[in-house]
């Protein structure tokens, strides 16, 4: 009974006068405190603003956003993929070398950390940094992207309800007052205000506003005027709309992503950053990269960067044709090597080499452009030892023979030399660290080749004169055929060459090696079925990583490069000794000078009797044997300073050892080009 009369009161409160006052009552009040907040604040429920970029005029000649920032950091400016990094063994090989030290000192890494992270303790209680002001931050401007006295531009921050209600307050008196005199914030009207002296744009004045949730802070008013302009017009005319930023980013991304997004015009940023690569004297990998593509070339690129422990990057642009080199023109023109293309290569190499190129355009005039990184005294070497052979004027003259050899596409694997001896197999060498390596390529002409073939087995004694001509000798590699084998001591780390032409299926190939061992190596991989159990881990092609590298071309790739830092530790360890013995050579030049001419004329008398005059490569191995003699009269010293040497020889290697894996992938064409980067930090 209690129940029910509770019932019957209820529905009789609930449908009596009373309650209908009371709801009509508290149903006004909060319309009235709406229409309150909405006139001396903004609207609650306004939409927020849907892109920034929306906002950005379409000429502004950089724009720089990173989506959800706030959620990349743990504490605002440490990311959250630092403290596992700092946990992983590459971190503290870096931190044993003094990587870590050098680079604070060089870059001021700590003061900077240091500083950003003050900016917590100047925001007022209750205020997060990631989850208030941080959840977008783009920067937009003209002239170069640098917060200093020649900023121009307006910087953009998405920003919670709390901020937006901050902002708003600002255009009351009294609560200006309650903010630091130093600030000297001023009212323009229209929810603008003047900072003047902004010590974050390098004491310039700043202008602050709001466009919906996007707290604007500009150089000049001007971009605010414009931004509003903008927003008005629903983005039309904007940078969003345009499509060398749309078709460039947007069109590459997902709904929901938040990468860092980049748009810049080159040609104002080339005189603060210069070209790249930038090749420097003995900088060999730079020196090759140029040969196809430098940033000279570019109006403007546009881009994105997925961070993380697995990263992303993919950069396009637009190509000034005037400014291309002949080869660079009809190596652009030629067809790219498609990601197919790509996994039948891969598919022939073995998943423990550490490197694997491919590079499009034909092999002789790609050979010929590279050739600028041989050293000039091995290029006289070569030229004199084909001018001997009777048949050829030189490098250039004979790599018009291979492009008349080979179709287009040249690849390249490189591996470790840990193979076990194999008696009756093995030829003289030195024990200089050389990597292994295989370059493979297609026939085109059966005729062109075997003349090209024929040569190399025939005349190759006449290219070299006294006793270190190559001896030419027949190895078996399977299947009852055999390869041709150049021998020599000359031939650093190995002393020999082979070639080999193979078929596979209805497909020939020619492998080139410095290593019968990988060689052969090479093409048990390549019989290797891909429905093969055993083919997922012995093919490179078959690796996640790898084929996750190529699932990001979009076109194929003129040049792709693919490198496994792991699987080259042991050599880069073996040749960071040898980086270390030339180093304490030169750091003794001045006593090894007084000893060098006895050593030469004893290294002499052994290496070569009876020989009044040495060729280029007779002289280059009396050197290393004078080297070796020196070194051992020097060894006192060198044990005394051998590991700190190779510690600073081994530190050249160390930052690519913070990565599992890393690609690159150059697709270019005459109109544009695009640079992939991806790879995989080594968190253990």
């Amino acid at each position: 009974m209690v129940d029910l009369g509770f019932s019957y009161r209820l529905r009789e409160f609930l449908t009596s006068r009373k309650f209908l006052w009371i709801v009509t009552g508290l149903f006004s009040g909060l319309v009235v405190l709406y229409f309150l907040f909405l006139t001396f604040f903004f609207d609650p429920f306004e939409d927020p603003l849907a892109d920034t970029a929306e906002i950005v005029p379409r000429e502004a000649e950089y724009f720089l956003r990173w989506k959800g920032a706030g959620q990349r950091f743990s504490s605002f400016p440490v990311p959250k993929v630092w403290e596992e990094f700092r946990a992983s063994r590459a971190w503290k090989d870096m931190e044993t070398a003094g990587l870590a030290t050098e680079w604070d000192q060089e870059f001021g890494i700590s003061e900077i950390v240091a500083r950003l992270g003050s900016i917590h303790e100047s925001l007022p209680p209750g205020l997060s940094l990631e989850d208030d002001l941080l959840q977008e931050v783009a920067l937009a401007g003209n002239g170069q992207p640098t917060l200093d006295a020649t900023f121009d531009g307006v910087l953009m921050l998405r920003v919670s309800f709390k901020i937006k209600a901050a902002v708003s307050m600002l255009g009351y008196d009294f609560m200006r007052s309650k903010l630091p005199e130093s600030l000297g914030i001023e009212e323009l009207g229209d929810d603008t205000y003047r900072l003047p002296q902004f010590a974050p744009f390098g004491y310039q004045d700043a202008f602050l506003s709001r466009i919906r949730d996007v707290v604007l802070l500009a150089s000049r008013k001007e971009w605010i005027d414009r931004a509003r302009q903008l927003d008005l017009q629903g983005g039309e005319n904007s940078l969003a709309t345009s499509s060398v930023f749309h078709d460039n980013v947007e069109a590459y991304l997902n709904a929901g992503e938040q990468p860092l997004e980049v748009f810049v015009r080159w040609e104002p940023m080339r005189r603060r950053f210069g070209s790249w690569p930038d090749p420097q004297p003995g900088q060999v990998v730079p020196l090759a990269l140029s040969v196809f593509f430098n940033t000279d070339l570019l109006r403007y690129a546009a881009g994105y960067w997925r961070p993380g422990q697995v990263f992303e990057g993919r950069f396009s642009g637009e190509i000034d044709r005037s400014r291309l080199t002949p080869f660079q023109r009809s190596w652009a023109e030629s067809s790219s090597l498609g990601p197919n293309t790509l996994a039948e290569f891969a598919g022939m190499v073995p998943a423990d080499s550490f490197l694997f190129a491919g590079v499009a355009g034909n092999p002789g005039s790609v050979l010929r452009e590279l050739s600028v990184v041989i050293p000039e005294d091995l290029r006289a070497l070569i030229d004199e030892a084909l001018v001997n052979s009777g048949q050829y004027q030189g490098l250039a003259h004979l790599l018009n023979d291979v492009s008349e050899s080979f179709q287009s596409g040249l690849f390249l694997a490189m591996r470790r030399d840990d193979y076990p001896l194999m008696e009756g197999l093995e030829v003289e060498h030195d024990d200089f660290p050389a990597p292994l390596f295989v370059v493979i390529g297609r026939p085109k002409s059966e005729a062109a080749y075997q003349a090209l073939e024929e040569f190399f087995r025939d005349k190759i004694g006449l290219m070299f004169s006294g006793q270190q001509a190559p001896v030419v000798e027949s190895v078996p590699v399977g299947g009852g055929e055999n390869a041709i084998s150049f021998t020599t001591p000359l031939i650093r780390g190995t002393g020999e060459i082979v070639m080999h032409r193979l078929t596979v299926g209805r497909r020939q190939y020619v492998l080139i090696s410095n290593s019968f061992k990988y060689l052969r190596h090479v093409e048990d991989t390549a019989f290797l079925a891909a429905e093969d159990p055993a083919a997922a881990e012995r093919k490179l092609a078959a690796l996640p990583a790898f084929q996750r590298a190529t699932g990001l071309l979009q076109r194929g790739a003129n040049l792709f490069v693919w490198f496994d830092p792991d699987e080259a530790r042991e050599w880069s360890e073996r040749f960071a000794v040898e980086v270390a013995r030339q180093m304490f050579l030169e750091e003794s030049d001045q006593l090894a000078a007084r000893w060098r001419p006895e050593e030469e004329r004893k290294q002499r008398d052994f290496l070569f009797p009876g020989l009044t005059a040495l060729n280029q490569a007779q002289l280059e191995q009396l050197q290393e044997a004078v080297d070796e003699a020196l070194l051992e009269r020097l060894e006192p010293e060198w044990g005394r300073r051998q590991e700190e040497l190779i510690g600073r020889a081994r530190r050249a290697f160390l930052p690519a050892r913070a990565l599992d894996w890393f690609n690159l992938a150059l697709e270019m064409n005459l109109r544009s080009v695009s640079l992939v980067l991806s790879g995989e930090l080594a968190l253990d």
